[in-house]
């Protein structure tokens, strides 16, 4: 496969929200802007990622974990909550570096001449993305200048293309005015989910990108 440029959605399920928060759980995949089909928007033949954190490494080197973010976990569903813990969890530098490698790997596969690196808020996933790769000397294989906010973008387009003289304080509303996310993309799939959030903001940024094309 050869393309131009690849769009990359990652998302972080964390304890904290601070830049040296700790995760719980990382997920990531490549998309396809400007496809009008779930096929072609996420090629089968592009692997994504996803992967949770053991929280003892996290410990071990000082990540935050926040007790106003831990009450909020505590409130949420027991399915959701077992989903983040359930199963193989690995040290969060190992989880970083192989995240790394991974994004390389898609730029590789791709023959893309461009990336951008999508994920919700500027001063949340992307800073703590950054600050782990930092405090582990990680190579992370995506300028700076190719980092996306995807919630910021995402609101400014809806609202825009639905006629609002600003950006509505309640975010779900506003995002209502979009297409679902169809159930095809993923099975059993719920907000708070690493791949699951990933997954809605790809298909959200792909459609927001319609309206100025």
């Amino acid at each position: 496969m050869k393309l131009t440029h690849i769009d990359i959605t990652f998302d972080l399920e964390t304890c904290s929200l601070d830049p040296n928060a700790a995760v719980i759980q990382i997920a990531a995949l490549p998309w396809v802007r400007g496809s009008k089909t779930l096929t072609d928007l996420f090629p089968d033949e592009l692997p994504t990622f996803e992967s949770k954190v053991d929280l003892r490494s996290c410990v071990m080197d000082g990540f935050d974990f926040d007790r106003n973010t831990i009450q909020w976990w505590s409130g949420q569903q027991k399915e959701l909550r077992d989903n983040l813990v359930d199963g193989d969890c690995y040290p969060i530098d190992e989880v970083f570096r192989e995240f790394c490698v991974w994004i390389a790997d898609i730029k590789g596969l791709t023959k893309a001449e461009t990336v951008s690196l999508w994920a919700q808020g500027a001063d949340f996933d992307i800073a703590i993305l950054r600050h782990v790769c930092n405090k582990y000397d990680i190579p992370l294989p995506v300028s700076h200048q190719d980092f996306r906010d995807a919630r910021s973008f995402i609101l400014e387009l809806v609202a825009i293309n639905n006629g609002y003289a600003s950006v509505p304080a309640d975010t779900e509303k506003l995002y209502e005015c979009l297409p679902p996310l169809p159930q095809e993309a993923v099975s059993d799939g719920q907000p708070h989910n690493a791949f699951y959030d990933a997954l809605r903001t790809s298909w959200n940024v792909n459609t927001c990108l319609s309206y100025i094309s």
